[in-house]
């Protein structure tokens, strides 16, 4: 294999110049896959993204970027994506050291665990196994490269609303064995799988209008996700019911089912209608004789659907 001579660059801090130059190189993607970069552009030193570290590792031929590897850590956690060479500059390595050097430097910046989603059983896939990820639970395209465990939660949890920042632990918890067998509805996928995706087109912000999705997580410490709950605007839902205004989801495992009342009350706070669901299991358990009081099964819905 022919080594192309190139500058490696690790680029947080966008001005006008570099803004242009990533566009230039990643635009091709499009909607909605660029819209939380283009919204890093325009609110990266705003509060949205507090929280939120982005990385943009570049490599630089005469001072354009050809080859670039994105990484976004809160906390402890990451996502890797944007993994991309121009054509004219395949085959010359530029990916292999590029993704080392973001490798690197994600550990020294106390980076504990790194994700990321892929095709399965893809040159793609085989090129990340050879750097150390390793493939994700039964998540077909999903991998972790773990540099050190991840902590422990503390012993009381608290619920809070999701912040931009804990976008990379959420989807940690969505691939977690804690998450088996759940679902996301409004997301259209059902666990253990990564929502990274279904994450950027529910809920990414824009200059044209408000968040899309309002979630409610559970934080048990050191940036561990251990549950969630979401409300989201139903014609902008991935799976949805044409008639209802919002739909609720609660994702909490049978170990924290003693916050699900407080995610309810936090997520529904306002609304007066919505549509949720629940499996079989669920029945008579510690999170619908609750929501009895309020919810009423519906004919127009299919089964285990209810109705606010």
């Amino acid at each position: 294999m022919r080594q192309e001579a190139a500058e490696l660059a690790t680029w947080s801090g966008l001005d006008a110049h570099k803004q242009a130059s990533l566009r230039g190189l990643l635009g091709h993607k499009g909607r909605p896959w660029l819209d939380h970069v283009e919204d890093y552009f325009a609110f990266g030193r705003s509060e949205v993204f507090a929280g939120l570290q982005w990385r943009f590792h570049v490599a630089l031929v005469e001072g354009k970027p050809v080859a670039s590897v994105c990484v976004w850590k809160g906390n402890h956690t990451g996502l890797l994506g944007h993994v991309y060479t121009h054509p004219e500059h395949r085959g010359r390595g530029l990916a292999r050291r590029l993704m080392q050097s973001a490798l690197e430097d994600f550990e020294r910046n106390n980076g504990r665990a790194l994700y990321l989603n892929t095709e399965a059983d893809s040159f793609q896939e085989r090129f990340y196994a050879s750097v150390g990820f390793l493939p994700v639970g039964n998540s077909s395209g999903s991998m972790v490269r773990e540099f050190r465990p991840v902590e422990r939660g503390n012993k009381n949890p608290t619920v809070r609303e999701m912040k931009w920042s804990d976008w990379p632990a959420l989807n940690a918890f969505a691939l977690s064995a804690a998450a088996n067998g759940m679902s996301w509805l409004a997301g259209g996928v059902c666990f253990p799988t990564s929502i990274e995706h279904s994450f950027l087109r529910l809920v990414y912000r824009s200059a044209q209008g408000a968040p899309q999705a309002r979630i409610h997580i559970i934080d048990s410490g050191e940036g561990k996700i251990e549950g969630f709950g979401s409300l989201t605007d139903a014609r902008r839902a991935i799976c949805s019911h044409p008639e209802d205004n919002h739909i609720l989801d609660v994702c909490v495992p049978p170990a924290h089912s003693g916050l699900k009342r407080k995610l309810l009350s936090r997520a529904c706070a306002g609304i007066n209608e919505a549509v949720t669901h629940y499996t079989p299991s669920e029945r008579g358990g510690v999170f619908f004789p609750d929501l009895n009081r309020h919810y009423r099964a519906s004919h127009a819905l299919p089964e285990y659907f209810i109705k606010y």
